[in-house]
Formats: C-alpha cells, structure tokens, sequence
C-alpha cells in the first residue's frame, strides 16, 4: 500500500506508538525513504490517543490534517488520528473487532487501494 502510494506522489508519514530504536529496526529493512517523516511514540510529549502525533507528521509534511487519510489498526491510533482532524481508514489487525470504528471507515486492508483512498478523501471534502 504504502509503495502504492508513494508511485503516486503522495507524502507519506509512519506515526506509531513505538519506540524509536524499534522503528529504526523495522525501518532498516525498509525501502530507503517509503516515509517523509517517522513519529514515534517516544517523540512526542502526549501519545495516541492524544493528536500530537498525527499533528506533528502533518506539520513535518506540511499539509492540513484534514487533507490526510491515516490508515489505522487500533482504538488509541483511530481516536489519535480522528482528534487530529484526519480521515480515519481502520483496518483491523489481527481479527481485533474495532465495532463501527468510532468515526473512521472500517473495511480490511486488502481491499485498500489508493482509489479507493481518493475517493474517500474527495466524497468528504465535497
């Protein structure tokens, strides 16, 4: 998904609650630059389900949170990214149950598509 949208211009960020020395783990075997910005949960002073974290990736993008779409896998990431201001794609993990998603679209990731994500975007703007 993510090299999906990267092919279409679009900037992407990782916000996770994680630990920075965790995420440069997983980063390193990574494509080099899949992300603009990384924020990690011991980066910032509130974590999820606090917006700062997807505040501060938008501001390192320098786009409106409103503009975003967060793709989520979890209550303290969907309420995180909803507070900001961001469209919500919860996508459960893990056969977690996320109910109605509290706001966010909640459909399996396998069917998410940069389409599908523009089309989302567009019919909530419009």
């Amino acid at each position: 998904m993510v090299r999906s949208v990267r092919r279409h211009g679009v900037p992407t960020a990782l916000v996770t609650s994680s630990h920075r020395v965790l995420v440069d783990e997983v980063l390193a075997q990574l494509d080099p630059g899949m992300f603009d910005t990384v924020v990690c949960g011991d980066e910032v002073t509130r974590p999820k389900p606090d917006p700062e974290s997807y505040l501060t990736a938008a501001g390192r993008l320098g786009v409106d949170p409103r503009d975003c779409v967060a793709l989520e896998d979890s209550r303290p990431g969907i309420a995180s990214a909803l507070a900001a201001g961001c469209l919500v794609v919860a996508v459960p993990e893990n056969g977690e149950a996320l109910g109605d998603g509290h706001g966010a679209v909640v459909v399996p990731l396998e069917t998410v598509t940069v389409d599908r994500l523009v089309s989302l975007l567009a019919a909530r703007i419009g």
